[in-house]
């Protein structure tokens, strides 16, 4: 993740009061190796997936925020992206 990027999210997350912690720990490519630099069970940790979706004529970008241990169902982010505002069962 590029330092820009890093520091848009920690202001949206400040500007909606939300409570976090960044943990600072050299690039692993899977959840498991991160849930151990973390010191937690593998299924405590997020991952988050930027999906672009295009079809019916539109095209815009997904946000998925899912358990580290689970997998997307890339099927229903497409769906919701295409009938945004997603009714609310696509929504956590």
């Amino acid at each position: 993740m590029s330092l820009h990027t890093f520091e848009r999210l920690i202001r949206l997350l400040d500007a909606h009061q939300a409570r976090y912690r960044v943990v600072h720990h050299s690039s692993a490519g899977k959840t498991e190796e991160v849930a151990r630099v973390r010191g937690t069970a593998h299924g405590q940790g997020a991952k988050a997936l930027v999906c672009h979706v295009k079809g019916n004529g539109i095209r815009c970008h997904v946000l998925a925020v899912l358990p580290a241990d689970c997998q997307a169902d890339l099927a229903t982010l497409a769906a919701a992206g295409r009938h945004w505002p997603a009714p609310p069962r696509w929504l956590l």
